[in-house]
């Protein structure tokens, strides 16, 4: 059962040859971007019967056609993608070979934020006041009838990217002058306040296999201002465990045309009324080696049971629920804008599971983008919510200690 795998090099290189080949069976088709790490073009070679890599993977429409070709080739009997770009880029190769899995019609509630929370909010999810910015007066009009601070953000964004808040009459009159409405869909929601928590996990068959919940330290928009983010794992007894699953699954398999079998990252705003506010959800892998964390706190490594499951090869028990059985958490460190002069190639603190390095030295960084952009980043574990903060500050504090950066 040959599949057609679009996978971005920087979640291709989260496993080896030997994983992908064991959870594809090794006749699967893989499409990537062009990267500097030959160990890209070497996994492809080994894990798959066929490997193609395009540059500028993410907004390349030679990647779609080449999909469908190759796809149609080798008699592919399923499309399966990772990433945020590729959710609706494989809904349209899935009809182009008339294939099963999520189609566009439904793949389009995971990326755009109207229709999402709309169709959320008309099923019983509570979700932000939202309006579709399609004039300077749909913000205006919006700003008058919620008051300020309100948040806009690109109706298909992703990672954080191009989403700020407005927290003044100056800030909306600079986001007018910007003329961003204009160059993309935009959408304005009322400023949510409270803590933000991240769900991630694994559906197979329709039954939830992984679902896994954890609290950010900041906000994702810290990351965009050059502040590190991440999130750890939350106490067994903590209240809001419980909640969190119960909102997740109504979203999931009451509200949205969820896939049977998918990944999905969901983002809840937990306000200090005690209110789950949803913020957004995708059928996809998170990001951010969000995997690894839940891998390490489970023993699940989603990305791979996503496969395994969609190419017949899932030999977990549907029924039985993942537990996390050990406290986890990640950090990401941003970029900062400047060159990249030195920075810690290993650590050695005995709690960290994982350190992975993005960073290239002498390469001229402009800043964070977006939260899929880090230099480097951490899983660990620790006793409890508390030690984990702890441990958290100290790996941000140390790899600010030994990395320098010149202007």
């Amino acid at each position: 059962m040959p599949s057609l795998l679009l996978c971005t090099p920087k979640v291709l290189l989260q496993n080896t040859p030997e994983e992908w080949m064991r959870s594809t069976g090794g006749d699967a088709i893989l499409v990537s971007g062009s990267t500097e790490e030959a160990s890209a073009e070497e996994t492809g070679r080994t894990a798959f019967a066929e490997a193609r890599f395009f540059g500028n993977y993410e907004s390349n429409d030679l990647v779609e056609t080449a999909a469908v070709e190759l796809g149609a080739a080798h008699r592919i009997t399923s499309v399966l993608a990772f990433s945020e770009a590729d959710v609706l880029r494989a809904a349209r190769i899935r009809k182009r070979l008339r294939l099963p899995g999520q189609d566009f019609a439904d793949a389009s509630f995971f990326r755009d934020k109207v229709a999402m929370k709309r169709r959320a909010w008309e099923r019983g999810i509570s979700v932000p006041r939202f309006a579709e910015i399609t004039c300077p007066a749909d913000l205006t009009e919006f700003v008058l009838a919620n008051d300020l601070p309100v948040v806009v953000k690109p109706s298909d964004g992703r990672g954080s990217s191009g989403v700020s808040v407005l927290a003044t009459d100056e800030d909306v009159k600079a986001f007018l002058a910007s003329g961003a409405s204009h160059a993309a869909r935009f959408t304005v929601e009322e400023y949510v306040p409270g803590d933000m928590y991240r769900v991630d996990g694994l559906y197979v068959d329709g039954c939830p296999v992984v679902i896994h919940a954890a609290r950010y330290f900041k906000d994702c928009l810290a990351f965009i201002r050059g502040e590190t983010i991440g999130t750890h794992s939350l106490d067994a007894d903590n209240p809001l465990v419980g909640r969190i699953e119960t909102f997740t699954r109504h979203l999931l398999e009451k509200a949205l045309p969820f896939p049977s079998t998918s990944m999905f990252h969901l983002q809840i705003f937990h306000t200090p009324d005690d209110r789950l506010v949803l913020c957004e959800v995708a059928s996809r892998l998170g990001g951010g080696v969000i995997n690894e964390e839940v891998r390490t706190a489970t023993g699940i490594d989603m990305k791979l049971g996503y496969v395994e499951a969609s190419t017949g090869r899932y030999h977990g028990t549907r029924d039985h629920r993942a537990v996390a059985t050990r406290p986890t958490g990640r950090i990401i460190i941003p970029p900062k804008n400047g060159v990249l002069e030195d920075f810690p190639l290993s650590c050695d603190r005995e709690f960290v599971d994982l350190y992975k390095t993005y960073g290239v030295v002498g390469r001229r960084y402009g800043g964070a983008a977006m939260t899929n952009a880090e230099v480097a980043s951490f899983v660990f574990g620790g006793d409890d919510e508390n030690q984990l903060k702890s441990r958290a500050t100290d790996l941000d504090d140390w790899f600010g200690a030994n990395s320098s950066w010149s202007a």
